[in-house]
């Protein structure tokens, strides 16, 4: 085929075209060879962002109009912008030659590029960070960095040495010399060499092939091939007939065939995924210590010896055998054995099984099946009614742009491209918009992740209101034991705010850490929050935490609980406090406090560059933009998001890929913004 370009200006452009599933990218600033300059770079990625925020589109092929793919860097053009500290793409983009930097997105779905002619610099780092390349037979290579005096940072000198090992990378390097269409076929640079003129054709002819394929399932296996490439690969298992039996079989618990420790530099990140959520709130110090806190404050139950721990609490998935498990996600990773979990696997599981997209969307639903849990939150006789109305607009066509894009997307579009599980939104007390995904279901508890650190935050916060926990004292009046350790000085107010200096990189274990974390017969917190927060909001299910083998709970991360209940949490603390059936649950001077929020100045040493102006208080995270909006959030998606001005509460739970943290936030932010200033309208 022939693509059509449009009269691009003196800088160039970015041309796109949608062929069905098929996203066109075109370079086109012909007259000078395709040189590139940074607006072009910022419309690239625009274009790549496109791609991976389209659920309509599902491959990209970029291709360059005239008769060369690309002479390389404008160098004065581009030099001009790096004199001024600039940067040519916007934080929050998807960066074209996939370094996963920080600040940017990583693309997602296939990109196949033809290449024809010369060929240089940025050409073959943008080639060699796409994943098919077609060439012409005519096509002139060269990475010629050295001859200027600089060194290519595009991405050749790791990629090159990758595809085509050291020795032919450094012969290409380090002489600057330009080698053929064929050469670069044995090199693995490029994978089909055509006739000139059909590298177009051949490159969307591999692109349509593709796009007729399962979606999601092209995906995940782009990103397993990815993650081989950047992080290894599991060693095959050990010699022995346990762990040979144990691939074998899905009945085995899933840790007796993970990677020996010899192999856990190099391993799969797949298997700490999911707790990486959890890690971080035992190492980090605000968190961990506001949860020990409530440890020393709630010693009041009968001390179980450890080795009857397993008789105190139960897996719950004994109380859901009625379920049925999403066979197709679930299916040959120990997921779909029935019910009730094996007994033997309850106790020794880590994580839930499945913990790395896509099976994230079934077993974030179905952690009840995977790992031990102990149930808390006793429902009210008669729960809060979830009111509806219909509302006169379209929820689903509300438009934003995401944070750092020109392009328009509609609220269905974000929910899509986030891999929403369950979406609820209020408006004035009533439900307007509430949809299920996936394996979840309204009466199926999913996992809230670091949600659960706000609900651990407020309660800590009703706790100082009542008059057991000073804000001004030392921490050390409630755990002595920390006297000597990093937060000796700290006061409980600084750690509510996470303002105490203890660095988070101090992963040592103190014994006291030991005896308040794994002492877990002395502990009541749940406890304490089904009294002081779930009866009150009269949730309708009950909560559930994970725990370890000896029944701690995981208040970093392990609440689990349906998308109804939270919204009833977000919609009394929207209310000040008041509960739908009029009792103040929560202090109205404890939500006042978590609205004022935070300083800002010292937020911005946290490194959240999407986050501008917010702060963090009692483990809320607070926007202080005009409508005063805050919010509780969690890894992969999950969020409370609370908008007082727009009487708006939007709450999600999700499965999100690798914990879709910079893409989540960029896209819904303004998601929900635009959905405040929809409902205020008349």
């Amino acid at each position: 085929m022939t693509a059509t370009p449009t009269t691009p200006p003196a800088e160039g452009c970015i041309d796109t075209q949608v062929l069905g599933h098929v996203l066109l990218i075109g370079i086109n600033r012909p007259a000078k060879r395709n040189g590139w300059t940074p607006p072009m770079f910022k419309q690239l990625a625009e274009a790549y962002t496109r791609l991976d925020d389209d659920p309509e589109l599902r491959v990209g092929v970029l291709h360059a109009f005239g008769d060369h793919f690309t002479a390389g860097l404008d160098l004065p053009a581009v030099t001009e912008y790096m004199k001024r500290g600039e940067k040519a793409i916007p934080a929050g983009l998807v960066e074209p030659h996939d370094f996963g930097l920080p600040d940017y997105r990583r693309r997602t779905k296939p990109m196949v590029v033809a290449v024809k002619g010369i060929c240089f610099t940025v050409g073959i780092e943008l080639m060699l960070g796409a994943d098919i390349v077609v060439a012409a037979d005519n096509c002139r290579f060269s990475q010629m960095e050295v001859q200027r005096g600089i060194m290519a940072t595009g991405g050749a000198t790791l990629r090159m040495a990758e595809r085509a090992g050291v020795g032919n990378a450094m012969l290409h390097l380090l002489t600057a010399d330009e080698f053929d269409s064929a050469e670069a076929y044995r090199l693995n640079f490029v994978q089909k060499v055509v006739p000139t003129g059909q590298e177009l054709d051949a490159a969307l002819a591999i692109a349509q092939r593709i796009a007729a394929q399962a979606p999601l399932a092209v995906v995940a296996t782009r990103l397993n091939v990815i993650k081989a490439v950047e992080q290894g690969r599991w060693p095959p298992c050990r010699n022995s007939s346990r762990r040979r039996s144990a691939c074998r079989t899905a009945r085995t618990p899933p840790r007796a065939c993970a990677p020996s420790s010899n192999a856990g530099r190099r391993g799969s990140r797949a298997a700490e995924l999911f707790h990486q959520e959890q890690r971080r709130c035992l190492v980090s110090p605000p968190f961990s210590l506001l949860f020990s806190l409530l440890f020393s404050l709630a010693r009041r139950s009968p001390r179980i010896h450890p080795a009857r721990r397993e008789h105190h609490f139960r897996t719950d998935a004994h109380a859901c055998s009625a379920a049925r498990p999403c066979r197709h996600l679930g299916r040959g990773h120990g997921l779909d054995e029935g019910l009730p979990a094996p007994a033997r696997q309850a106790h020794h599981l880590r994580q839930p099984a499945g913990g790395v997209f896509p099976r994230t969307r079934w077993s974030f639903s179905h952690v009840r099946e995977t790992v031990p849990t102990a149930k808390y939150g006793a429902v009210p006789a008669r729960p809060a009614r979830c009111i509806r109305r219909r509302h006169p607009f379209d929820i689903e066509a509300v438009t934003f742009k995401p944070l750092g894009s020109d392009q328009t997307l509609n609220f269905a579009q974000m929910i899509a491209n986030t891999y929403t599980d369950g979406i609820l939104v209020m408006h004035r007390g009533k439900v307007v918009y509430e949809k299920y995904f996936g394996a979840l279901s309204p009466e199926r508890p999913h996992i809230a992740m670091s949600v659960t650190k706000s609900f651990v935050g407020t309660l800590a916060a009703i706790l100082a209101d009542e008059g057991k926990l000073d804000p001004a004292a030392p921490v050390t009046k409630y755990i002595p034991e920390l006297k000597d350790s990093a937060y000796g000085d700290a006061t409980c107010a600084r750690r509510k705010a996470s303002t105490a200096k203890a660095s988070p990189t101090r992963r040592s274990t103190p014994r006291c850490w030991r005896g308040s974390f794994a002492a877990p017969a002395t502990s009541r917190w749940p406890t304490l929050l089904s009294e002081k927060i779930w009866r009150r909001i009269g949730a309708e299910q009950d909560a559930y935490f994970m725990v370890d083998r000896i029944g701690t709970e995981s208040g970093g991360g392990g609440l689990n609980t349906v998308l109804r209940d939270l919204a009833r949490f977000g919609e009394t603390m929207r209310n000040g406090g008041r509960a739908s059936s009029g009792q103040q649950a929560i202090p109205k001077a404890v939500v006042e406090d978590i609205q004022r929020g935070g300083d800002p100045a010292k937020f911005v040493k946290a490194g959240y560059p999407l986050l501008k102006g917010w702060s963090y208080r009692d483990m809320w995270w607070v926007s202080h933009n005009p409508h005063g909006a805050y919010m509780a959030r969690g890894i992969h998606g999950q969020s409370i998001y609370v908008d007082p001005k727009a009487e708006m509460v939007i709450v999600r739970l999700c499965g999100a890929p690798g914990g879709g943290q910079r893409r989540e936030r960029s896209l819904t932010l303004p998601a929900f913004q635009a959905m405040a200033e929809a409902l205020m309208r008349p």
